[in-house]
């Protein structure tokens, strides 16, 4: 009990900090985002947006992960599996196809390519990746998702403003929420 109040107070003591606190707000907001996106919503200079991130991560306030060619920020409540989702669904394109695979069930490569509107070979790259990733499985009559519906919808939820993105909400209104 003691190690949890020293911990909340010196949490406290490193977001007094108003650019501080302002970042780890983003991170919180965005999980998943990249640093380009903590730059961009924060505007603040490059310098400042790395070092105050650097700092935030050193102190485990939150933490940064190498997933694929992008490193991610995320707070530290959310579990590897969440983390995983969260930064598939900060790509446009895997979100249009897990929202897909949500939407319609098991679906087939056409029709995965007419919902999200992009080349049959496009949607050849995204799916082996999300196969890899373990999102997804394939077979001889189509795609379907490997993750429970529900996790990612709750997450989709839970970050919907940050998504922006009027897929998501049609998705997250079928679903009567």
């Amino acid at each position: 009990m003691v190690f949890r109040r020293t911990h909340n107070i010196r949490v406290k003591n490193i977001l007094e900090l108003p650019i501080r606190r302002k970042i780890y707000g983003i991170v919180n907001k965005y999980a998943g985002c990249h640093f380009r996106e903590i730059e961009r919503k924060s505007r603040l200079s490059t310098g400042l947006v790395k070092y105050h991130l650097d700092y935030l991560t050193k102190h485990d306030i939150i933490r940064q992960e190498k997933i694929g060619n992008n490193v991610r920020y995320f707070t530290k409540d959310l579990s590897d599996e969440e983390k995983k989702i969260l930064s598939l669904l900060r790509t446009k394109n895997y979100r249009g196809i897990i929202i897909c695979l949500i939407s319609n069930g098991k679906s087939s490569h056409k029709k995965i390519s007419d919902f999200i509107g992009l080349s049959p070979s496009t949607v050849s790259w995204h799916l082996k990746r999300l196969a890899k990733e373990g999102v997804i499985n394939s077979s001889e009559k189509g795609y379907v998702l490997q993750i429970e519906k529900n996790k990612i919808i709750k997450l989709l939820i839970t970050y919907r403003e940050s998504f922006l993105d009027s897929l998501v909400d049609r998705t997250i209104e079928m679903w009567d929420v």
